[in-house]
């Protein structure tokens, strides 16, 4: 099959990983210490859906329990100007006293969120949209979300209860639409029993010699035979040649890293310009999950912006 025939020629290519950290992982980072009774948090990555296929399918190939990321009892809450709405509560009477107009009443937030965001354009449910498709999309991208949202006739108090939980004040639309539409037909998220770094550290105790840890690349240079990759290992530079390269890190990174020719015009502006927001995340331990006794899950989203969630 071509399934086998790519898996001995991936059998014959000698891989090389150079991982800045000295430990596997990146964005996808559970820390445990010093947390007691084996409990952990994630300070990265924290949940995916059914629509991630290939995460899916590598977890599953590794061994590795998924769980539902959300507890199966008890009610979430919405806190909106100060006031706490149980998820188990109708959406008419919790948000009776909301300036919501007539055919918002009696809809929760992601029965808002479906009602206006079927107006968006239909292909970007298609991870390989093409060239034309992306010149449609750029007027909703220079439109952040809440804006979009105003244009589709929502109120403002609607507004307010489709972006609970994050600031998107400054958020492009296109960026959240395209999100919905891909994990649309997805309606569980999961996460990793045991922390989702389980993920990375198995892909990498299976890999054993093929990783160089603590060891940040600062340059790239390319001739006629492949890439030279220059490198830092125990503080001294170090160069290896390639036939290619494949950066696995963030634009923030990549920008630190010298090449002796850039991209192409498009991706070197993508990677100059793309725009990261900053996040702070609190992890926090109890002795007891006392929201249980008030039959809550411990999951809640604010207009603060905040978000929680009970992690283990």
């Amino acid at each position: 099959s071509v399934r086998r025939i790519l898996a001995s020629e991936w059998e014959r290519l000698e891989v090389l990983v150079l991982e800045a950290r000295t430990y596997p992982g990146g964005r996808v980072r559970t820390i445990r210490d010093p947390f007691d009774d084996g409990l952990y948090a994630e300070a990265g990555a924290i949940r995916f859906t059914g629509a991630h296929r290939r995460v899916l399918a590598a977890a599953r190939a590794l061994g590795l329990t998924l769980v539902p990321f959300a507890p199966a009892s008890g009610a979430a809450l919405t806190v909106m100007d100060g006031k706490r709405v149980r998820s188990t509560e109708p959406p008419g009477r919790a948000f009776a006293d909301l300036a919501l107009h007539a055919d918002e009443r009696g809809l929760d937030p992601a029965s808002l969120l479906a009602k206006y965001t079927a107006a968006a354009p239909p292909d970007l449910a298609r991870p390989d949209a093409p060239p034309e498709a992306l010149a449609q999309w750029r007027s909703i991208d220079r439109t952040t979300l809440p804006g979009w949202l105003r244009a589709q006739g929502a109120s403002a108090a609607a507004v307010a209860l489709m972006t609970l939980g994050g600031d998107a004040s400054d958020l492009s639309a296109l960026y959240v639409l395209r999100q919905i539409a891909l994990n649309r037909s997805a309606s569980l998220y999961f996460k990793i029993k045991g922390g989702m770094d389980l993920l990375p550290q198995t892909m990498a105790a299976r890999l054993k010699a093929v990783i160089r840890y603590d060891a940040p690349v600062y340059g790239v240079r390319r001739d006629a035979r492949g890439v030279q990759v220059s490198y830092l290992e125990g503080g001294e530079a170090r160069t290896v040649a390639a036939e290619r390269v494949v950066f696995a890190v963030p634009f923030s990174t990549l920008r630190q890293i010298r090449m002796d020719r850039p991209f192409s015009p498009g991706k070197q502006t993508a990677v100059e310009q793309l725009g990261y927001f900053p996040g702070a995340r609190f992890l926090m331990q109890s002795s007891a999950r006392f929201w249980r006794h008030d039959r809550l899950s411990g999951f809640a989203r604010t207009d603060q912006p905040a978000e929680l969630w009970d992690c283990t």
